[in-house]
C-alpha cells in the first residue's frame, strides 16, 4: 500500500501500490484525485461549498442526492446503502451502477460513496470506484475500498 496525503484537500489515505496517480485530473477530468491501474479507475471529488449549501437549501435527502448522481448511461445496479463501508469520523451512502466503458466497450461496474465528515464542518467527497463485475462478484473491489475506507483520514 502507498499513502497519499492532500493538505489542500484536506484528505489522506492508502491505496494500492499498483494504481498510478493521472496528472493534471482536474482540469482534465474535473476530479481532485484520479488513480488507475489500466483497469480500475479510482477517483475523489470535493463536494464545494455552493454545491453543498445549495443541497442544503433545497432539503435533498442523502438518499435523492446519490440517486441524482446517476447518468443517462448508467443504469442502477443496486440501491443506496447507508454507512456500508467505515470511515472514522464520518458517515457514507453508497450507490452503485453499471455502464459501458469509454476505453474497453465492456460492462463495468461504478460504485460511488459520499463521505460527510462529523467533524470538519461537514466536509463532503465523492469517491468513485470504476471497476470490473468479475472484480466486484470476487469481493476484490470491495476488500480494496473497505482498506481504503478504513485509513481514510480528514486533515484540519
Amino acid at each position: 500500500m502507498k499513502t497519499y496525503k492532500n493538505q489542500g484537500l484536506g484528505l489522506a489515505f492508502e491505496y494500492p501500490s499498483e494504481w498510478v496517480s493521472v496528472d493534471n485530473c482536474k482540469v482534465r477530468y474535473g476530479v481532485d484525485v484520479l488513480m488507475t491501474n489500466g483497469f480500475v479507475n479510482f477517483g475523489i471529488m470535493r463536494i464545494s461549498d455552493e454545491i453543498k449549501n445549495g443541497l442544503i437549501k433545497r432539503e435533498k435527502t442523502i438518499k435523492e442526492i446519490m440517486r441524482a448522481t446517476i447518468q443517462i448511461n448508467e443504469t442502477l445496479y443496486q440501491d443506496v446503502q447507508f454507512n456500508k463501508y467505515v470511515v472514522r469520523d464520518a458517515y457514507t451512502a453508497s450507490i452503485m451502477v453499471s455502464k459501458k466503458s469509454k476505453t474497453t466497450s465492456c460492462i463495468v461496474i461504478v460504485e460511488k460513496t459520499l463521505i460527510v465528515s462529523a467533524v470538519i464542518d461537514n466536509q463532503m467527497f465523492l469517491v468513485v470506484l470504476e471497476d470490473t463485475p468479475e472484480n466486484y462478484e470476487s469481493g476484490k473491489s470491495l476488500s480494496q475500498l473497505k482498506q481504503l475506507f478504513n485509513s481514510f483520514k480528514f486533515l484540519c
